[in-house]
């Protein structure tokens, strides 16, 4: 699925070239948004601590132009001839099902006093069949964006609207009231549109996954760091939040990634009540232990079918790290000690071991961790030499600690 995975350049080249077929000329503008695809740990964010998982990115781009005469017409791979509709009349002509999520943007934002008077536009994209759903997201984050650049303001409502270029007529990154603004009209765009994919788990990441960038998302409970490494998405999460809800809605697989990782249970509620922590202790007293074997279950099968794949570099490989401190978290938490230890031990012939609540691994390709957020101060100097050996000397990678992100 992964390999051959078409890079943000290469679908806008795609989006540039679908334009001028269509409408012989090159377009002004190009806006790309990442249909951002989980492969481990994104479940375990509302966890707190600093957490780190891995996903790949595809890509959704629209090459546009603006038009004075309240048209939009749309060209897309699929279709001979660029599809047109009226600004003042969306719902007038039936869409092709694939622009559906484009269409209910547009009206979404008309909605929200951001008007535009028409444009011209190419659609491009190269995404598997298993992730189609998760595609409506991007697109309209995509669509958001392109209105946003044939404006040249800001994607607020018109009366507070701000130009978004710079001196270099450069577009400025979006602000946080924006950001805000598109993850709302694309909750309501997915509601109106009937579409599949999730606002919350689809769209509001796909805001801050910018290439070779560090972006913080500020929500309620959370500060969320984006950064892209070529590839691969590395998302890294420091929530204070005593929000836990005890991971009701966790599958059982990343469930027991999550208790492997925090199996001690200290620090992880510091700064909440004390009946909250006592319902947390008495979460993991009742927690099946069948978890852990499970987890350690999985880690055998990816590691069987890593082996299995064709090309080297997707081979699973993990590295050493905090092998002392294995007694000292067995000693820490006695009643989990066998189950700690034998799943230590499996991990550790397969591929090696990552103690102290760390759990790497780079799997086609992907780098997976989690993090004990206590410890990081303590573990970044070892955590920092994996990184580097695992991912090469020439990328660029960046850590989320509580002190502050750090470049490794």
């Amino acid at each position: 699925m992964f390999p051959g995975k078409t890079s943000e350049t290469e679908i806008i080249k795609q989006a540039t070239s679908l334009f001028q077929r269509h409408f012989k000329y090159a377009p002004p503008h190009t806006v790309a948004a990442p249909v951002s695809i989980p492969l481990f740990g994104i479940e375990t964010l509302p966890a707190g601590g600093l957490v780190a998982c891995a996903v790949v990115n595809y890509y959704v781009a629209i090459a546009a132009d603006p038009t004075p005469d309240g048209k939009v017409r749309i060209a897309f791979s699929y279709s001979d001839e660029p599809f047109t509709a009226y600004v003042d009349a969306l719902y007038s002509e039936p869409w092709p099902a694939g622009l559906i999520p484009l269409r209910e943007t547009l009206i979404t934002l008309q909605k929200r006093g951001i008007h535009f008077t028409g444009f011209k536009a190419a659609v491009a994209e190269e995404i598997p069949h298993p992730i189609k759903q998760a595609r409506d997201g991007a697109l309209i984050v995509a669509t958001s964006l392109m209105v946003r650049r044939l404006r040249r303001l800001a994607l607020t409502p018109c009366l507070k609207a701000k130009p978004i270029l710079d001196d270099l007529n450069r577009a400025l990154p979006l602000t946080s009231e924006e950001r805000i603004n598109i993850s709302e009209l694309a909750g309501e765009a997915i509601k109106h549109g009937g579409l599949t994919c999730h606002p919350l788990a689809t769209v509001k990441p796909l805001l801050y996954a910018k290439p070779s960038t560090l972006v913080v998302l500020d929500t309620i409970d959370q500060a969320i760091e984006y950064i892209q490494i070529p590839g691969v998405l590395l998302l890294l999460a420091w929530s204070e939040s005593s929000g836990l809800g005890f991971f009701p809605d966790l599958d059982l697989f990343n469930h027991a990634y999550l208790n492997v990782a925090r199996l001690t249970g200290h620090s992880l509620l510091r700064k909440s009540e004390p009946h909250q922590l006592a319902q947390y202790k008495a979460y993991l007293d009742q927690m099946d232990y069948a978890l852990c074997l499970h987890t350690l279950f999985e880690i055998r099968r990816i590691a069987a079918l890593c082996r299995l794949a064709d090309q080297p570099e997707t081979a699973f490989t993990v590295g050493r790290l905090f092998t002392t401190r294995t007694q000292e978290l067995s000693s820490t938490a006695p009643k989990f000690a066998p189950y700690l230890t034998q799943l230590l031990d499996s991990i550790s012939r397969i591929s090696g071991i990552l103690g102290a609540g760390v759990l790497m691994g780079t799997i086609m390709p992907t780098l997976t961790c989690i993090v004990e957020a206590h410890m990081i101060e303590t573990c970044y100097d070892s955590l920092s030499k994996v990184l580097k050996e695992s991912w090469g000397k020439n990328r660029e990678i960046w850590v989320s600690t509580p002190i502050g992100a750090l470049k490794v």
